[in-house]
């Protein structure tokens, strides 16, 4: 290979390299987008027909500004959801130990201009148990009900109801129901281990889909799960899992945008 190639050859290889890692870390942290979801059952009432449901989690809130959270809240308000659901982690466990009531009612302004008539639910994840009443004060306030370990009917604008289980790992498989249309809302997608068969749908986050991503390799932050984002079919049940909408300590995203779930349910 002649020298002057060989130079051009490195040259475009730094140049590549290097818009990956402005890519990664500045362009991708906020490219937020929705990823639209479509579940289809008979056993879904026609109430429900057109209904949608936000999921969004792993918004580790003050990680990346005031205006991105701001954007996401717009992006998720723009979709005119019927429900939304947090699926957990709304902010790096020790920002709760420093926690201001200045701070706190920051977040619950923030969270205040998220409505959805058919109602607003939020996950606890498994470090955010450490805090639970702290939290379950917090999201009272901003006007969302604890999902955690319940087996909600939800009723849209008649009798016929679907269920909403909010799922982690001490859930007791008894609140199981084949008979009604049921959704397992999560921040772990590794319990469909337990709940795959148990519900129709599981949805989760947790993994930020991977967040650095790499062809042929796969993540080389996130491993260990079922799944990184998408959606597949495991016993019969529907997992679906999230990116989620921000990043923990490590503030980088290569080829794992942030993203929420914009579900709409049909029914045969």
């Amino acid at each position: 290979m002649k020298p002057r190639r060989l130079t051009l050859l490195i040259i475009l290889g730094l140049l590549a390299v290097g818009l990956l890692g402005v890519d990664a870390t500045i362009w991708s942290l906020t490219r937020i987008k929705p990823v639209i979801v479509n579940l289809q059952s008979d056993q879904i009432p026609s109430d429900f027909d057109e209904l949608t449901i936000v999921y969004f989690s792993d918004t580790h809130w003050m990680n990346l500004g005031d205006a991105y959270a701001n954007r996401v809240i717009q992006a998720i308000q723009t979709q005119d959801p019927d429900v939304i659901v947090f699926g957990g982690d709304l902010a790096n466990e020790a920002y709760y130990d420093t926690l201001t009531s200045e701070s706190r009612q920051k977040l619950i302004d923030r969270l205040l201009a998220l409505d959805a008539p058919l109602g607003q639910f939020a996950i606890l994840s498994e470090a955010e148990t450490v805090h639970q009443l702290e939290l379950e004060a917090l999201w009272m306030a901003a006007g969302f009900e604890i999902l955690n370990n319940q087996a909600l009917e939800i009723h849209a604008y008649g009798d016929d109801f679907i269920r909403f289980i909010g799922l982690d790992a001490t859930t007791s498989i008894s609140l199981a129901d084949s008979s009604v249309y049921t959704i397992g809302f999560a921040h772990d997608p590794s319990l469909i281990n337990t709940w795959a068969g148990k519900v129709d749908v599981l949805v989760a986050g947790k993994t930020h889909g991977g967040q650095i991503v790499l062809p042929f390799l796969g993540s080389l932050v996130t491993s260990n799960h079922p799944l990184l984002k998408g959606q597949t079919i495991i016993d019969e049940t529907t997992l679906i899992v999230s990116s989620g909408v921000g990043v923990d300590q490590l503030k980088a995203r290569l080829f794992a945008d942030p993203d929420f779930l914009v579900i709409t349910l049909r029914t045969n």
